[in-house]
């Protein structure tokens, strides 16, 4: 399965979190990260009035449908804004899950977790090597 565009987004955004944003305290206690509010707590969203065309944030939209909420009063972009760090954390959890069994996989991310396999093998080996090399990373985020 290939995923849409804002999905391949968000998927960079959970993938970010657990391997570099929150790797020590994966290690440390994954569960207790998954109980806590940090997750998305450093998350810088690139999204903001004119910065990304109607059209795609339209698209996005469509492709992140799990965590957009209707239309509604607010702009298009922050719902947008909204829906890709609520589904970027919903995929960090379930890499967390896959990886080292802590918490639930999200209901959202079911469908597609086997695009999350390279992702949940980096952070099993980042465990095991208790640190992650970030070089990896751009080829993690172009799977």
């Amino acid at each position: 399965m290939a995923l849409p565009d804002g999905l391949k987004q968000a998927r960079g955004i959970g993938t970010t979190e657990v391997l570099v944003e929150w790797l020590p305290s994966i290690i440390e206690d994954a569960e207790a990260l998954l109980a806590s509010d940090d997750l998305g707590s450093t998350y810088q969203s690139p999204f903001g009035p004119g910065i990304v065309g109607d059209a795609e944030v339209a698209a996005k939209l469509a492709d992140l449908a799990a965590w957009a909420p209707a239309a509604n009063a607010t702009p298009a972009w922050q719902r947008l804004e909204n829906a890709m760090l609520d589904a970027g954390l919903d995929i960090a959890r379930a890499i967390v899950h896959l990886a080292t069994g802590a918490g639930e996989m999200p209901a959202t991310v079911a469908p597609f977790a086997g695009e999350l396999d390279p992702v949940v093998g980096a952070l099993k080996q980042a465990i095991a090597d208790r640190e992650f090399d970030e070089s990896q990373l751009d080829e993690l985020l172009e799977a």
